[in-house]
């Protein structure tokens, strides 16, 4: 596979990252690196082995990430809600400069140049997978009143699709958060008309059992070899919805979370001071799942 450049983001209290990511081509230089951007919805800041996690969950290839590449501890979202941050993280500019700062309000407008817009000037093939939330909704009411809607209900499909990933810059998108997904490729990578794609029904409810962030992680690497041997480099923006509400996962993943009692027994004190202050201490499961260490009124 080419060279792979990723970045990991935290949007929960979001680690974002500016970067200039690719140069024009030029005779004899060598080729543009692939690019996967991983997001992360309200996951807590420390809940990374790289950032104060003791021993609670198996990540390993997060860590391989964390230890051999570049962790910025210093970098910091634009705002503490996923329309805002997210504006920002796909335009690469404050969201207050078009009027986006906070939930409720967009859809993101037309005017704005996306990252993945950028890059196809550059020569890079695009995809999107998993959440986008930049797109009209139930909440952008003033959109609505602006373009003669009153509801969802009325807003026609080309008006609402231009907001979403196809209407900057993306290729390939399969944008969603659940089951259901906006896509134009299935979870096998066969091209489709662009449609919803309800995974508890699809193929005869073949992927019904699978946990979202299963059927995005499907989705995401079904791009990356689809595209990891052609020519032009890629740019993927995986946007997970998790661990964001609602909190649930297969038992495979939450019987590896360790309580406060089994933390204790392999010798953990809490009253050293990386642990005085209890969000980062690890708690008993059920309080894990419903205790968080960002704003609760980030979508």
């Amino acid at each position: 596979m080419k060279k792979l450049c990723y970045i990991i983001t935290l949007s929960g209290f979001l680690l974002s990252v500016n970067s200039a990511v690719a140069a024009p081509k030029v005779a004899g230089a060598s080729r543009a690196p692939n690019i996967i951007f991983i997001v992360t919805d309200d996951h807590g800041f420390n809940d990374l082995e790289a950032t104060d996690l003791r021993d609670e969950v198996d990540m390993p290839n997060i860590h391989k990430l964390t230890s051999g590449g570049a962790l910025m501890t210093q970098a910091y979202c634009t705002a503490p809600q996923c329309v805002p941050s997210r504006a920002g993280i796909v335009t690469g500019r404050y969201q207050q400069k078009f009027a986006m700062e906070r939930n409720g309000e967009g859809p993101l407008p037309k005017s704005q140049q996306s990252i993945a817009m950028r890059l196809k000037q550059l020569g890079y093939q695009t995809g999107h997978v998993g959440k986008w939330h930049l797109e009209p909704n139930r909440q952008t009411t003033k959109w609505f009143e602006e373009n003669g809607f009153t509801s969802m209900a009325d807003a026609p499909a080309e008006a609402v699709n231009a907001h979403r990933p196809q209407g900057f810059g993306y290729d390939e998108y399969a944008q969603g958060t659940g089951s259901q997904y906006w896509s134009n490729f299935d979870v096998n990578g066969k091209p489709v008309k662009p449609q919803e794609i309800n995974y508890k029904l699809y193929e005869k409810r073949a992927h019904t059992d699978k946990f979202r962030l299963q059927i995005q992680t499907e989705l995401a690497l079904n791009f990356i070899e689809r595209h990891a041997e052609e020519p032009d480099p890629f740019f993927l923006y995986l946007a997970y919805y998790g661990p964001h509400s609602p909190l649930d996962a297969p038992e495979s993943l939450t019987d590896q979370v360790l309580s406060l009692e089994e933390l204790a027994a392999r010798g953990y004190d809490n009253t050293k001071k990386p642990y005085k202050n209890l969000i980062n201490f690890a708690r008993p499961y059920t309080c894990l799942l419903y205790t968080s260490p960002s704003p609760r009124d980030r979508g």
